[in-house]
């Protein structure tokens, strides 16, 4: 179920700043649970694999409800997903294969940039949207544990041009993705 039920009724530039932040959201989740996957795959710790089963789990309510949000909006999702969660995949893997650690600090890593881009959003969404809003908060609180849980289960900090890396990769995804 959606923390909100309220649909946008408005103008159309503010539909259409709904569906592009909503868009944006959902390919961020389809990332999300090939990081969550890729890194899982390669895991041999038990509680690193339940805290990666658990976090996908609640990024596919994410996605489940952006996307949603989307179609009640009269949108469709971006076309470029399938590329987000194979790439993603890959890079989940990739850190894993490193190891535990950097795995876990790739993900909090990535967690601590979503939540600064989720904030963006909550900016820019209409203040009438309330539907996406509450979506977006309940996002930022679920986001907010599992960066904190990653650091807790031992995530190392990544090297500053890894973090300036992922920073670029994410305004590519959502740049192509904010589109369609």
């Amino acid at each position: 179920m959606l923390p909100a039920h309220e649909v946008l009724e408005g103008s159309f530039i503010n539909q259409q700043q709904s569906i592009s932040c909503m868009r944006i959201n959902y390919a961020g989740e389809v990332a999300a649970q090939g990081l969550y996957l890729g890194a899982g795959l390669l895991e041999t710790n038990p509680n690193i694999k339940v805290f990666y089963q658990h976090a996908m789990e609640e990024e596919f309510k994410h996605l489940a409800w952006c996307g949603r949000c989307i179609y009640d909006l009269g949108g469709s999702v971006s076309l470029w997903n399938p590329l987000w969660f194979c790439g993603a995949v890959g890079l989940g893997m990739a850190s894993r294969a490193v190891g535990s650690g950097y795995a876990l600090g790739f993900v909090a890593e990535t967690e601590r940039q979503v939540l600064s881009h989720l904030a963006t959003h909550l900016e820019i969404l209409p203040q009438r949207d309330l539907k996406s809003r509450a979506v977006v908060k309940q996002m930022i609180e679920d986001e907010k544990a599992h960066g904190d849980e990653a650091l807790s289960l031992g995530a190392y900090r990544l090297p500053e041009p890894v973090c300036r890396l992922m920073h670029v990769m994410g305004k590519v995804l959502t740049k192509l993705s904010a589109g369609r």
